[in-house]
């Protein structure tokens, strides 16, 4: 039985909703390569330019840092709305519009010589985060596939 297959089965015999895609597991991959390149581009980058950009631009480390920490602080703010608009069906265009929000934030990073608008593009990285990492992959998964009920 291929990977539809079985999806498909557990879904029956859960007596859940049938997947609203005719490969469920075309999301899957889809997903699973976004979060890939997401977490690689977005989230791991960082400590890879830190003593770069602290040699460049003469900016301290606890600068750095602390705009990472705000970008951190922005994206779990917005998880709670974020959760809500994938659970009304809006996951799609979300996680989207996040991945385009990270590709022109990461542009823009890097041009920047300015720490104020460093920290304003963790600013917007942090509301990309809360829109295309794990947890709104998550959800976004549960909304596609609808809940088990066993």
């Amino acid at each position: 039985m291929d990977g539809q297959g079985k999806i498909g089965a557990i879904l029956a015999d859960c007596g859940a909703k049938k997947p609203w895609r005719k490969r469920p597991s075309t999301i899957l991959w889809v997903l699973s390569l976004g979060q890939l390149i997401t977490w690689g581009l977005v989230y791991y980058t960082f400590p890879l330019f830190v003593a770069p950009m602290e040699a460049d631009l003469g900016w301290s480390r606890n600068d750095l840092y602390g705009a990472l920490s705000v970008g951190l602080m922005v994206a779990g703010l917005c998880s709670i709305p974020v959760g809500a608009w994938i659970d009304r069906g809006h996951g799609r265009t979300l996680m989207t519009g996040g991945s385009l929000l990270a590709a022109v934030m990461m542009f823009i990073w890097s041009r920047t010589h300015s720490l104020p608008a460093f920290y304003g593009i963790w600013i917007g990285l942090g509301a990309s985060q809360s829109v295309t990492l794990s947890l709104s992959s998550h959800a976004f998964t549960v909304r596609a596939f609808g809940r088990p009920s066993c």
